[in-house]
């Protein structure tokens, strides 16, 4: 990893020296510690960030790293993912840094380094560098690719904010990717993702680097381990997840829709294809997407399903917490459903009569009539 390279903004990159790789983790260091003593984290420095993971934990951290080139964060009490990544992202300082899960590892981690810094510096409009696979395993599961992000290449980000948007699918693309330290602080999600972080802040990046483009790299690959009390096992899934991945998507046509490039009703189909989506897959979803959709709409809603009761106060429970783009994409009565008790209709008809193509009801106003501002590509 000896190359020097010059960077799109004109600084020397030294991958030994001008990288750090950010793992938030709260509770569960076993695996992470099992990898760094078998030496896959050899020479790597890393950024581990403890949310919320109690003492004991902390200490066994603190003791079996030492002699390691880990920095460990104790932040109390856990706040979740998003708030996790943004300690973590906001005390690089390093040009440049990567993701990993507590529960994860890289294979090829020095030869795609030395690749990523070979088109860095021939290029100029990188917007990241990723890995080309993600590799899945286990305990009794032989390793399989799990994603192939070989057909991103030279996507634009444009481009990838539409498939973002279209298809609520990211391919794992922030895991195994090398970013810009300086470029992604700006993009960071708030606490309210739990999960869905790395959507938000790849939907954001996109937005503000519109014409650059998404490099896949041949080396490297990110093994990713499958088990129980992973965060993205199945049996896990609640509707608070699911609203998270909903107003996820919202933040991405947010900008598609400051664009012109999409609709207010587009979008509200395309939230509520998403639930339908959601609901075949782990049995809930349609409720929170007619809730999500509706408060984009002057069409409120009473909630008759506990489903749609539990996302409701949820949203209004963290409504601190909320994304500014979705905020900015809610209709005047969206506003005051969250933030005040109003006349509506019930989340099943609201659900119902967009099946049925109402438009009266589904799309109210379009646009220019649900408070959206004006047109940025800042978040």
């Amino acid at each position: 990893m000896s190359d020097l390279t010059q960077t799109d903004v004109g600084q020397i990159f030294i991958p030994e020296q001008d990288l750090t790789v950010v793992i938030p983790t709260h509770n569960r260091s076993e695996y992470f510690l099992q990898y760094l003593e078998e030496g896959r984290w050899e020479g790597v420095r890393i950024h581990l960030v403890c949310d919320g993971c109690d003492p004991e934990v902390v200490q066994t951290l603190r003791s079996r790293t030492a002699g390691h080139n880990v920095v460990i964060f104790d932040e109390q009490p856990n706040r979740g993912v998003a708030y996790a990544i943004g300690v973590g992202v906001r005390s690089v300082r390093t040009s440049h840094f990567m993701f990993c899960g507590d529960d994860d590892y890289y294979i090829d981690y020095t030869a795609f380094l030395k690749e990523a810094s070979r088109i860095k510096q021939t290029h100029d409009d990188v917007l990241f560098v990723t890995m080309p696979e993600i590799v899945a395993f286990g305990d009794n599961q032989a390793p399989r690719v799990q994603y192939d992000r070989r057909g991103f290449q030279g996507m634009t980000g444009r481009k990838l904010l539409e498939v973002l948007t279209y298809t609520g699918e990211m391919w794992a693309l922030v895991a195994g990717s090398l970013f810009r330290t300086d470029e992604v602080i700006p993009v960071l999600p708030e606490p309210f993702f739990r999960v869905s972080e790395d959507f938000v802040l790849l939907a954001r990046l996109c937005a503000r680097y519109p014409d650059r483009l998404i490099y896949v790299a041949e080396n490297g690959r990110r093994m990713r381990r499958i088990h129980p009390n992973s965060l993205s096992a199945r049996v896990r899934f609640s509707p608070e997840k699911a609203l998270m991945h909903l107003v996820a998507m919202c933040v991405a046509g947010f900008y598609m829709e400051q664009e012109q490039s999409i609709n207010r009703a587009q979008l509200v189909r395309i939230l509520l294809n998403r639930g339908k989506v959601l609901q075949q897959s782990y049995g809930l979803g349609l409720q929170t997407s007619a809730i999500v959709a509706g408060l984009l709409l002057d069409a409120p809603l009473q909630p008759e399903t506990a489903e749609a009761r539990q996302v409701l106060d949820y949203l209004k429970n963290h409504r601190d917490e909320l994304p500014a783009e979705f905020i900015a994409m809610l209709s005047k009565t969206g506003r005051s459903t969250l933030f005040k008790e109003s006349k509506a209709v019930s989340s099943i008809e609201f659900f119902s009569r967009c099946e049925n193509k109402e438009p009266t009801v589904c799309f109210v106003g379009g646009a220019a009539r649900t408070g959206t501002i004006g047109k940025s590509h800042a978040s």
